[in-house]
């Protein structure tokens, strides 16, 4: 469709994105991320979907972003789209829920990127946009649920058979579109929180079924996938179910971007944050603890890294069961990994002894997600988790169970 957009001379050809594209732009605006920095990634894939070059989308004024946002993923017209207020009304209850989770500067920032300084005004398309305003603390929240609305996708697509049909997050769009036709009448600031605690009562239902990283209340920060992989599954058999608890677990990628990612989140996010360190990150965790806030909570592993933890007759099951998934080998003994702390030579880190052992039988380094994969296999008990794992849950569950709002 050719389409005349705000700050451009020229008509453009926009194409309408199918369920499974849309689907995929969704999935992104449910994410849990800085406004700011999904703003840009959102506008990388609608410039690919458009055909428009990203340096010209991302030079528009917002209503020209907001104008092809809406060709692209939605559908106003005459004809085409019973649910539109309904969408545009869920579109606002989600922008709703990230001013709980992000401090009112994240909305400076996302105002800066996509608008520079000058703030528009609260009208457009003949709609008076006041009412938003009693939603919002600062101007620049009220800038960003107006965008919201303004640029709400077509959710009404998901009702079409697709890979997300049985994903919870797309069941709760549907029953919104569904419910929230009572709501739309008149444009007014108490309606859209009634339709706000509607929205929250359907997340509550089927939270357990939700990923933590949506519209999470506690974001954990590990070094590495492998803790990534191993904490969610022995939390579990405490009866701390991060998912249930709405934790948003990251993976950094080492304990030099785990203190580096807390410093930027503490600064932006209102959600409570645990980080969990190896026991060898002092810079790091020292970094950290100067830098806590009250709702926050760090973890140092009592011992090393995340294979130091088990105790040494589960380590070694674990270790030759991991071995004997790749070929048949010699089994690793308690003495492989055992070391005489009394004698004058260097203590060998237990990673670098595990790389040695797994070199020795011709398998490179030691395969950290292998052992992750196999901790899920082995550990199936309560009794069974390492205490650090147990001290980690209380934390969790502490800051899951106390309202920082």
């Amino acid at each position: 469709m050719k389409l005349r957009v705000s700050g451009l001379n020229e008509p453009v050809a926009i194409r309408q994105a199918n369920a499974s594209q849309l689907w995929a732009y969704v999935e992104k605006l449910l994410s849990f991320e800085e406004p700011d920095s999904r703003f840009e990634r959102q506008s990388k894939v609608i410039a690919k979907h458009s055909g428009l070059p990203l340096k010209l989308l991302s030079q528009l004024p917002l209503a020209g972003q907001e104008e092809v946002i809406c060709a692209a993923y939605s559908k106003e017209s005459a004809d085409g789209n019973a649910y539109h207020k309904q969408e545009c009304l869920l579109a606002c209850v989600l922008a709703l829920e990230e001013l709980k989770r992000f401090q009112s500067v994240v909305f400076e920032s996302w105002r800066f990127a996509s608008v520079g300084q000058s703030i528009s005004s609260s009208k457009a398309h003949g709609r008076d946009f006041k009412w938003i305003e009693e939603l919002a603390e600062t101007a620049d929240q009220s800038l960003w649920i107006e965008h919201a609305y303004k640029s709400a996708p077509q959710f009404s697509l998901l009702k079409e058979p697709g890979s997300w049909s049985e994903d919870a997050r797309a069941q709760i769009i549907l029953a919104c579109l569904e419910s929230f036709g009572q709501y739309c009448e008149h444009e007014k600031s108490t309606r859209v929180k009634e339709a706000q605690e509607l929205f929250r009562q359907l997340v509550k239902e089927k939270r357990k079924q939700l990923p933590g990283s949506f519209l999470p209340e506690v974001v954990l920060l590990v070094e590495g996938q492998s803790e990534a992989m191993i904490l969610p599954h022995l939390t579990s058999y405490l009866s701390v179910d991060l998912d249930a608890l709405a934790v948003h677990v990251t993976a950094c990628g080492g304990a030099k971007q785990v203190a580096r990612r807390f410093l930027e989140l503490r600064d932006v996010t209102r959600l409570p944050i645990m980080v969990v360190l190896d026991d060898d990150a002092q810079d790091e965790s020292q970094i950290v603890q100067d830098m806590l806030r009250p709702q926050d909570r760090l973890h140092i592993l009592s011992k090393g890294e995340i294979e130091d933890i088990f105790e040494p007759a589960m380590l070694i099951d674990i270790l030759n069961k991991q071995l004997s998934s790749l070929c048949p080998s010699e089994p690793i003994l308690v003495s492989d990994l055992t070391q005489d702390y009394t004698s004058d030579a260097p203590i060998i880190r237990r990673t670098e002894l595990l790389d040695r052992l797994w070199r020795k039988r011709g398998l490179g380094d030691f395969d950290k997600i292998g052992f992750a994969k196999t901790v899920i296999q082995t550990i199936v008990t309560p009794q069974a988790v390492p205490g650090d794992i147990k001290r980690i849950a209380e934390k969790i569950k502490e800051l899951a169970e106390t309202n920082y709002d």
